[in-house]
């Protein structure tokens, strides 16, 4: 159905030409009836007649983000997405799902680059490693026992119980845990370094069980490039544990580390997203250039 769903918005997508709009004030002419496709689309799933009751917008295409790696996810990603917001606790397991992913797409008619790996990090950047550590402990030491549990509950689809907060985390068949890639990376972080149940649930607080880079902003830096160069991701997805102060920080500290070294921009590369992301303007199927 997904896969469906995606053919038929990015159809939808390409409804008018680039050029279907002349907007001639002095002739009267602002539309051009020959630069418009009707998707008539009769699917399993949908039917759609389109067009779309808007133009084509500057970018070809919005930028399209998937979040999905189960074995379906990732090939609907290779045939459909632009991004990919990937969830994986360790770089080793960050370099087989960038792997995977980039080796689908040949068989898609798609280039390594026409697919943008994003790993999702949380940052606690400080003035001296000291420093992060610290606002790091402060913020793990005001959530309750009883609610990192239930976030671990709710993410592995487990049902932990708080008198068993100190045993070990059980070796569990993937299979028996929740289906999203949160839950997959959760308990191969815990069973992969030997965490008890109380470890893991605080763990993957902060994080969800993605990347925690706690440090100062040259140890942060030092993190991301070994990820980026790799080949653990092409990006990251930043996120604060406080905001504003945690993206100010990450902002001030970081973004200059990552600039020196060559790894950040310092100007916009162009006006759109997708002009920033370094990703092609999709040509139009139904009105090719």
């Amino acid at each position: 159905r997904a896969f469906e769903f995606a053919a038929v918005v990015k159809g939808l997508w390409d409804s008018w030409a680039d050029d279907a709009f002349p907007q001639d004030k002095a002739s009267g002419r602002f539309l051009d009836p020959a630069r418009v496709h009707a998707l008539n689309h009769h699917g399993k799933h949908f039917r759609v007649a389109g067009p779309l009751n808007a133009p084509r917008p500057p970018q070809g295409q919005p930028v399209v983000f998937s979040a999905g790696q189960s074995e379906t996810g990732k090939e609907l990603s290779a045939a459909m997405a632009d991004c990919v917001f990937a969830i994986e606790g360790t770089l080793p397991r960050a370099q087989a799902l960038y792997a995977d992913l980039k080796g689908r797409l040949a068989k898609h008619g798609r280039t390594p680059d026409s697919l943008k790996v994003l790993s999702g990090v949380t940052i606690i950047a400080g003035e001296t490693a000291a420093e992060a550590q610290a606002l790091s402990d402060e913020l793990d030491a005001l959530v309750p026992d009883a609610v990192a549990l239930d976030y671990l509950n709710k993410m592995t689809g487990l049902k932990f119980k708080l008198s068993m907060l100190d045993q070990p985390f059980p070796d569990l068949d993937t299979s028996e845990v929740g289906p999203t890639a949160i839950a997959q990376a959760i308990v191969a972080r815990a069973r992969g370094e030997g965490m008890t149940i109380r470890q893991a649930s605080r763990a993957i607080l902060p994080q969800m069980a993605g990347n925690l880079f706690v440090g100062s902003a040259t140890e942060v830096a030092d993190r991301m490039e070994e990820w980026y160069r790799g080949q653990g991701c092409d990006g990251f997805m930043i996120a604060a544990p406080v905001v504003p102060t945690g993206l100010e920080r990450f902002i001030r500290l970081v973004v200059p580390e990552l600039r020196r070294r060559g790894l950040f921009r310092s100007a916009y590369e162009g006006t759109t997203l997708r002009d920033h992301l370094g990703l092609p303007r999709p040509s139009n199927r139904f009105f090719p250039a």
